[in-house]
């Protein structure tokens, strides 16, 4: 747009009055009043039909509730693991597409938990890709405790912000990746056995103490992140994780440095860093 086109536009969002308003300086003279006209809001209708899109009838479903599907779980990047509420088991039989079809499968009992296991088919799924699901909610967990203990073969798993508060029950014994943000783990004793992890990352729990920290030599760990988690502002933070964990390579994303290696001096053990 051109600058006069730009300046006749803005003029049309301004109001000027000249003396006649009654606005002066000290003296006498006239002083233009302008008035900002804001634009006018756009409009947005909402219709029944928009609020009620067909999609909506799928928000609660699983993959593996779908009438006809062949796909299983490691076929899926980011699948839907959580249990829908109440009232899509009510409706569960009952719902049909816009050709009055059926859009889940008949199933029941017995017969609808084996064709559930076999198309989730953890056990060979080398991804678990599993973010923001609630999977610690209390209607939540008989389900995620049977996901995550069928996850034998996976080298990436993800289980970021889902209000986690206890994985040491689980053993992910091929699992190289691990992403643990956004929960509410207070203990590094209160993760799952990794043998076999090289990076773990923890931004943003609750971990407050070293306690536990130790049993993390025994994994081949390369990489953690501990940032936003209250022992990260502890002094000598950098310090304490790398005397304990002497193989780490990169600790929330920075290299071990000399100075990390260096033994603190008395004045800076004390527990916590104070801003002032």
């Amino acid at each position: 747009m051109s600058e006069p086109d730009r300046i006749s536009q803005l003029s049309g969002l301004v109001q000027t009055s000249d003396s006649t308003g009654g606005s002066s300086d000290m003296t006498g003279s006239s002083l233009a009043v302008i008035q900002f006209k804001p634009p006018p809001e756009p409009t947005r209708q909402i219709t029944a039909s928009s609020a009620q899109l067909p999609s909506r009838k799928f928000q609660f479903s699983v993959w593996h509730d779908l009438r006809s599907t062949n796909v299983h779980g490691p076929q899926l990047k980011a699948p839907r693991v959580r249990r829908g509420p109440a009232e899509k088991e009510k409706a569960f039989y009952l719902m049909v597409d816009e050709q009055n079809n059926k859009i889940h499968h008949d199933l029941q009992g017995r017969q609808r938990n084996t064709h559930r296991d076999t198309l989730e088919d953890w056990e060979t799924a080398q991804l678990a890709n599993f973010p923001c699901q609630d999977l610690q909610h209390r209607y939540q967990t008989t389900n995620s405790d049977r996901i995550l203990d069928r996850l034998r073969l996976a080298a990436f798993v993800n289980l970021r912000d889902n209000a986690l508060l206890d994985l040491s029950s689980y053993n992910f014994s091929n699992c190289e990746y691990l992403n643990l943000d956004d929960n509410y783990l207070t203990s590094f004793k209160k993760l799952p056995t990794l043998k076999k992890v090289r990076h773990l990352t923890m931004k943003d729990n609750d971990i407050a103490s070293f306690t536990g920290l130790d049993r993390l030599r025994n994994w081949p760990l390369e990489e953690l992140f501990l940032i936003g988690n209250p022992i990260s502002f502890q002094m000598g933070y950098r310090q304490k994780v790398f005397a304990v964990l002497p193989g780490l390579k990169f600790l929330d994303g920075v290299a071990k440095q000399e100075e990390d290696m260096e033994e603190l001096p008395p004045d800076r053990q004390q527990s916590s860093c104070v801003v002032s």
